[in-house]
């Protein structure tokens, strides 16, 4: 599959997954999704560089952040990395929570 046409499913995707949270009750920030070439954040081969990841920011319906102490953060993440999985996401990588994404060239 050409990157582009990859892309382009990865944007649908993520697109049905904020959805499907805002549909549970949580918003989403979207962040750090196409990252430049020369990044020094994160792994040097991250699919973020090929525009297949990004880093979701979920809230609860008080606005507050689902950060570590929020007694919601790992059951909802959970449900959205099973939602993930299931709609040809890649599996999560652990210590990760809110990064999702799709395979390329072995990298997820």
């Amino acid at each position: 599959m050409k990157l582009s046409t990859k892309r382009i499913l990865f944007s649908t995707t993520l697109a049905r997954l904020v959805l499907y949270l805002n549909i549970l009750g949580y918003g989403v920030a979207i962040d750090y999704v196409k990252r430049c070439k020369d990044c020094k954040i994160g792994h040097k081969n991250s699919v973020h560089k090929s525009g297949l990841a990004a880093d979701l920011n979920i809230y609860d319906d008080h606005g507050l952040y689902l950060s570590d102490k929020h007694p919601d953060t790992f059951v909802i993440h959970s449900l959205a990395h099973t939602w993930w999985d299931e709609n040809g996401g890649a599996k999560r990588i652990k210590n990760d929570l809110n990064h999702y994404s799709f395979k390329y060239k072995g990298m997820r």
